[in-house]
């Protein structure tokens, strides 16, 4: 199950450090690193299958245009970003997700 870290503010950046470390708590590097944001909710996908560089940390910048309110009757939004790593033949998939605040809701 993913864990919720927080919100985003609506057609606003935000950032999500990605740490790779092995089964000794160790730092590595995998040989490939994507990822992808879906809507929960309405099942949409925000961004589709993403390549980054592999690095022991990656940081992904969830862009204004990746933060649009979908359904305006909502306060918030839940995403979530899923992120798949390749390493000696094998592969990490993990999740994590997060809320979109919908302005129109902010006093």
């Amino acid at each position: 199950m993913a864990e919720i870290i927080g919100f985003f503010n609506e057609d606003s950046t935000g950032q999500i450090v990605v740490t790779f470390k092995d089964e000794n708590g160790d730092l590595f590097v995998p040989s490939s690193v994507t990822y992808r944001i879906d809507d929960v909710y309405s099942g949409q996908p925000v961004v589709g299958e993403t390549s980054v560089s592999p690095a022991s940390v990656v940081t992904i910048t969830i862009s204004p245009g990746d933060n649009v309110i979908i359904n305006d009757d909502r306060a918030s939004e839940l995403r979530r970003v899923t992120v798949k790593a390749a390493y000696n033949g094998g592969q990490i998939v993990d999740s994590v997700d997060y809320r979109v605040k919908n302005l129109k809701f902010v006093s």
